[in-house]
């Protein structure tokens, strides 16, 4: 028996004992009662729509193996329905997949099979894939160090309001990985990063500001708050690169 076979099987299996319901239920249904934490109703009621087919089900039937809510904790049942709601394209379940790959939950530990799921879902728009992926590529984690395209993933993550991305996108502007090194267009990002509330970003702000001028600090403030009124459209454009100063 091949191995798509037995993955098919596998499957097939799984769906049999699903409870049918005549009275048709909703996600919204299934999640309000996760959110009560009666995780054995959400439980029936996702299972009944991945049954059907519905992606999002599927893809929150495996969160829930994956953390031990309402069943025992089982990372092979978690990826098989990931892959149910990833061969429909559901970009949560792409990067959870990769999530298993990098952590070696329910599979061998594979950092070049990780990245490949952060990809497609990252193609998708997934902000924390994208995140990942900058890591990935910044150290070099299942292929070669590439500071440019880290930049790249960090910046897309960081435009959709990733806020360690925001921090990341910022230090890596400070000290020219990847790209020409501009302390304003840092002082920016790691600005937006610290209104935002990411935590690390007090300290990066601090340190940062303490090699700058003050007009420059304020030049870069401003920048932050043009960029968040703006929703991360034209953030820092046309601003010189600190050998053009």
């Amino acid at each position: 028996m091949t191995p798509q076979v037995v993955v098919a099987f596998v499957l097939c299996t799984a769906l049999q004992w699903l409870p049918w319901d005549t009275h048709a239920q909703t996600f919204d249904e299934g999640a309000s009662s996760y959110q009560q934490g009666d995780y054995p109703q959400a439980i029936r009621i996702f299972r009944m729509l991945a049954a059907q087919g519905d992606a999002q089900a599927q893809n929150t039937l495996g969160m829930m193996h994956d953390n031990g809510q309402g069943v025992e904790r089982d990372y092979v049942q978690a990826l098989i329905w990931y892959r149910l709601a990833a061969a429909q394209g559901h970009d949560g379940a792409l990067y959870n997949i990769g999530v298993m790959y990098e952590s070696g939950h329910g599979v061998a530990q594979n950092d070049a099979e990780a990245l490949k799921w952060y990809l497609l879902a990252a193609a998708q728009g997934h902000s924390v894939a994208q995140y990942n992926l900058g890591g990935m590529y910044l150290y070099g984690y299942g292929t070669k160090k590439n500071a440019l395209e880290a930049f790249k993933w960090y910046r897309l993550a960081a435009s959709q309001g990733d806020l360690q991305a925001q921090h990341n996108l910022g230090l890596m502007y400070a000290r020219g990985q990847g790209i020409p090194r501009n302390t304003l267009r840092a002082l920016m990002w790691l600005s937006i990063a610290e209104m935002l509330g990411e935590p690390a970003a007090a300290d990066s702000v601090a340190d940062l500001s303490r090699t700058m001028r003050p007009d420059d600090i304020a030049i870069a403030r401003e920048m932050a708050r043009t960029c968040l009124e703006n929703e991360f459209r034209s953030c820092g454009q046309n601003v010189p690169t600190l050998s053009e100063k």
